[in-house]
């Protein structure tokens, strides 16, 4: 039976699964509105650096280390982008796939973050959602191993979401699911929180 993620709260994937290599982590979304709600999952694999402001935090090591639909899988490997699922009368959903062999030693995190496509021409946020969830799943199994639901009311004007991360804990990679975001385009995620060349 999968954990119910509260935000914040991480779960060890070792402890779950005896070093779980293979996972899917997605987010499916519920609307009633038109035109269609086409959300983008991308994934950044993020180094230790400093950021733009002078701190020191996860940054994404190079451009080739973000996955989305228009680089669909990571420089080394470990990630890749299920597809771009343009949305439909009712919802969509949208997976990014990980191989943890395969990572970057440099890698400290991987944040998974969800933009709306077009939301400023379409005047749409996910504020309109009607429900939904942030998964986590097995890949080798198909078992469901965590998931965080929300329903009306969960988020108002927001454009971007930071869904959730895995990142390097005590006992192996963590998931955390973070369920927080901003009125904010791909590109302001991409550089402005990411360092993302510009």
């Amino acid at each position: 039976m999968a954990i119910s993620l509260k935000k914040r709260e991480p779960i060890s994937l070792k402890k779950m699964g005896n070093g779980i290599e293979n996972i899917k982590v997605g987010i499916e979304w519920a609307v009633v509105s038109k035109p269609r709600f086409d959300i983008d999952l991308m994934a950044f694999i993020c180094e230790n650096r400093t950021k733009r402001d002078g701190t020191v935090g996860p940054q994404v090591i190079d451009d080739v280390y973000t996955v989305f639909f228009g680089n669909k899988t990571s420089a080394d490997g470990s990630f890749s982008s299920s597809g771009d699922d343009l949305g439909h009368d009712g919802g969509g959903a949208e997976s990014v796939i990980g191989n943890l062999a395969l990572i970057d030693k440099r890698a400290i995190e991987v944040a998974f973050v969800a933009t709306i496509d077009k939301a400023d021409v379409r005047k749409q946020c996910f504020g309109q959602c009607t429900g939904g969830k942030i998964f986590v799943i097995n890949n080798d199994t198909g078992e469901e191993l965590a998931t965080w639901t929300f329903g009306p009311g969960a988020f108002t004007t927001e454009t971007a979401l930071h869904v959730g991360s895995l990142f390097m804990g005590d006992n192996g990679w963590e998931f955390m699911a973070v369920g927080e975001g901003g009125v904010k385009s791909f590109e302001d995620i991409a550089i402005q929180d990411y360092g993302y060349p510009a």
